[in-house]
């Protein structure tokens, strides 16, 4: 399926080869998919391409679907994305890869928040015989080092540095799906799969070493400013809300203040895996 993609266990299709560039390794066959029979799904959302306005003057653009939503972003006002009211139907336009991509991120994130999904800023593993761990925590406090530490001692795949998906379904409901996604910020790992999420363990800087779960207050508290809120929408951020409520009761959340070396990997198995 050409221009098809999968995000999250959905079908995106996209009406141009510059967009199609920005989701590499996501197509529909590729083989890192882990979910039956992707392409005999229906796509959630169609997105395409306008053609950029002259740097001076102005263009009248004619879409062929009704216009609810107008996102331009603050750091480039050239890039403007349109869509329709629940965000099936979008079109995007900007000069540069990155405004795009961040507009292919606003367009998808924005439709899948209707399929109890939400986007995390965080480092995903999966670990052998157990399942996913999510490290998150604010800029720079070591996401990314605690999966490539996991990956070196306990040979963990890490699916992404910085960006993930994660979606609750109602046949499960017990159950927590984490996703790489196609955004990895400044890491180099990007993998299209599918793990369930056994923990979060949400990550400080303190002088003590510790790890400890936290009560149900204690993790909404933690884990909230790492969840990408759709502030461009009332009704999307009352859906990824709806969500969170859900995720909580699911999936354990510890807060760990550790070094960076193999001492946090066995503090974490230590609470993770009791004997």
């Amino acid at each position: 399926m050409r221009n098809h993609y999968l995000i999250a266990d959905h079908i995106v299709r996209v009406g141009d080869d510059t967009l199609s560039d920005l989701l590499t390794g996501f197509e529909c066959d590729s083989e890192c998919i882990s979910t039956p029979d992707p392409c005999g799904q229906e796509s959630i959302c169609s997105i395409t391409r306008t053609a950029t306005p002259p740097s001076h003057g102005v263009e009248i653009v004619d879409h062929d679907f009704p216009v609810s939503h107008v996102l331009t972003l603050t750091r480039e006002s050239s890039a403007v994305l349109v869509a329709d009211d629940t965000f099936e139907r979008i079109s995007v336009r900007g000069r540069r890869k990155e405004g795009l991509s961040d507009l292919m991120l606003l367009a998808i994130y924005s439709r899948l928040t209707y399929f109890q999904t939400i986007f995390v800023h965080g480092a995903l593993v999966d670990v052998p015989g157990y399942g996913g761990i999510m490290f998150t925590g604010r800029s720079n406090v070591g996401k990314t080092t605690q999966a490539i530490l996991w990956e070196q001692y306990e040979g963990a795949e890490i699916i992404n540095g910085d960006k993930v998906f994660l979606s609750v379904k109602p046949e499960y409901p017990s159950e927590i799906f984490a996703y790489g996604s196609p955004w990895r910020g400044s890491s180099p790992y990007c993998v299209n799969k599918r793990i369930r999420l056994r923990a979060i363990i949400d990550l400080v800087r303190e002088e003590e070493k510790y790890i400890r779960p936290l009560c149900e207050l204690e993790a909404l508290v933690a884990y909230m400013p790492s969840v990408f809120m759709p502030n461009w929408d009332a009704r999307l951020t009352e859906k990824v809300m709806e969500t969170v409520d859900l995720m909580l009761p699911r999936v354990p959340i510890y807060q760990m203040s550790c070094d960076k070396d193999r001492s946090a990997v066995d503090m974490a198995k230590a609470a993770l895996f009791p004997d």
